[in-house]
């Protein structure tokens, strides 16, 4: 798959669900296991989408952390497009 063709899939599910938080998780499963942060910023400055981003620390059984990311899509208002 092309890297466009990865990005176009990335922007149509954050345009599936617009304002809904997005595990990266599953971003990886769309935008590909190594390059989904790549087609992330693709979305964002070739289709000039507005994804915020969060994350959250997680602990594990055994007292160790981790961070999971999450995205979502914030689609512009008419009053943004009219300004």
């Amino acid at each position: 798959m092309s890297q466009d063709t990865l990005t176009d899939a990335v922007a149509a599910l954050f345009r599936s669900r617009p304002h809904e938080w997005i595990d990266a998780r599953e971003l990886m499963t769309v935008g590909g296991n190594c390059a989904w942060r790549s087609r992330v910023s693709n979305a964002r400055t070739q289709q000039r989408m507005r994804i915020d981003n969060r994350w959250e620390v997680m602990t594990r059984p055994d007292g160790s952390t981790y961070r999971v990311s999450y995205y979502r899509y914030v689609p512009e208002t008419l009053l943004e497009v009219a300004a």
